[in-house]
């Protein structure tokens, strides 16, 4: 059983890995309410439909905004 770590750097939240296997990465909710509504709605939906290039972008801003929310950057 393994776990996986939050993205933020210092965090102690770990969550199982076994949940969803096909991730590598996770942010937790503590952090996730940092990231800006719209940015979480375009994920959404390019993860809905399928575009599995602009879901892997928007992940990447994602934990940009989660990142600098933490460090207090933004």
């Amino acid at each position: 059983m393994s776990r996986l770590i939050c993205i933020v750097p210092f965090c102690r939240r770990t969550r199982s890995a076994d949940r969803e296997p096909r991730y590598s990465e996770w942010c937790c909710p503590e952090h996730w309410r940092h990231v800006p509504q719209r940015l979480k709605l375009l994920r959404r939906r390019a993860h809905r439909y399928g575009r599995r290039r602009l879901d892997d972008m928007l992940w990447v801003r994602c934990k940009r905004a989660a990142i600098e929310a933490a460090g207090g950057i933004r």
